[in-house]
């Protein structure tokens, strides 16, 4: 607005000022042009300055023609002045058609994107009722989906416990078979050993025999030696059967048969040695009875 208005100060009101210039710039002159003929007067002789007549003012043509030309000028530029106001008023007018036009093709725009808002805004709630049955589908699939998996845990637990019970069960028989089968093994085992024992102690009976008999048969009878004679004698050899030492142990026969017994020992080494090794002990004890 304030660029208007200094446009019509500018270009309006320029011819008045220059007119006015030169109205005042005329009358300056006229001015001028008495007071010059005033002193004229003064300075002729024999005249006074009572009741002197109105001289006329003489224009100088020089000046009157510049103020005429100044006056053309003025025209001229108001005359330039309004066309170019017309002109501007004319692409005022072209401005404000074009500016008609855009406005009534904006209005048709925007009538168009107002339908097309319309429709998108439908679209929009065509989708937003879509979006919505999918999310019902969805939570819908969710809860069935969390009681499927609810039912898988549960079978998984149910599964994990037989499984576990099954394991207990199949535990429980191995223990008892093992146990069953450390006791037919230890049934076995003590079986084996009293028959080892056995074995052993009838093989020990027997080299026992073979020693008493090798004894007596290296005796030789005191006369001191009374019927029914009966002597235990421990006797310490080495696995060669070498006798190491003898001692008598209790026996009811005098000193004199007591050391017979103990030189046919010794006469008798090295001593029969046992059928099984196992039968085999470094000091033995022999019950010496030569009239059985």
């Amino acid at each position: 607005m304030n660029e208007s208005l200094w446009y019509r100060l500018r270009y309006q009101a320029l011819p008045w000022v220059v007119a006015i210039g030169l109205h005042v710039l005329i009358g300056a002159l006229l001015i001028l042009g008495t007071s010059l003929h005033g002193a004229n007067s003064h300075d002729m002789p024999g005249r006074g300055n009572e009741h002197q007549p109105i001289q006329a003012v003489v224009v100088n043509s020089a000046d009157y023609k510049a103020a005429e030309d100044s006056l053309k000028k003025a025209q001229q530029a108001k005359e330039a002045h309004a066309s170019e106001l017309k002109r501007q008023a004319e692409e005022a007018q072209k401005a404000r058609r074009k500016a008609e036009r855009e406005l009534a093709q904006l209005k048709k725009q925007r009538q168009s994107t107002a339908t097309d808002v319309a429709s998108q805004q439908k679209t929009l709630q065509d989708q937003s009722k879509q979006l919505q049955n999918l999310k019902a589908q969805a939570d819908k699939m969710a809860q069935e989906r969390k009681a499927y998996q609810d039912k898988i845990a549960k079978l998984k637990a149910e599964a994990e416990k037989a499984q576990q019970a099954q394991a207990a069960e199949k535990a429980r028989l191995e223990k008892a078979k093992k146990a069953a089968e450390d006791a037919r093994k230890a049934q076995v085992q003590a079986q084996a050993q009293a028959e080892q024992e056995a074995a052993i102690k009838k093989a020990r009976g027997n080299w026992v025999a073979a020693i008493s008999r090798k004894v007596i048969a290296n005796w030789i009878r005191p006369p001191s030696a009374k019927p029914g004679l009966d002597c235990y004698v421990k006797i310490t050899q080495l696995p060669s059967g070498q006798v190491v030492s003898a001692k008598m142990q209790q026996c009811n026969g005098n000193s004199v048969v007591k050391q017979s017994i103990i030189t046919a020992i010794l006469k008798a080494s090295p001593l029969p040695t046992p059928e099984d090794p196992q039968a085999f002990s470094r000091q033995i004890t022999f019950e010496f009875t030569p009239d059985q």
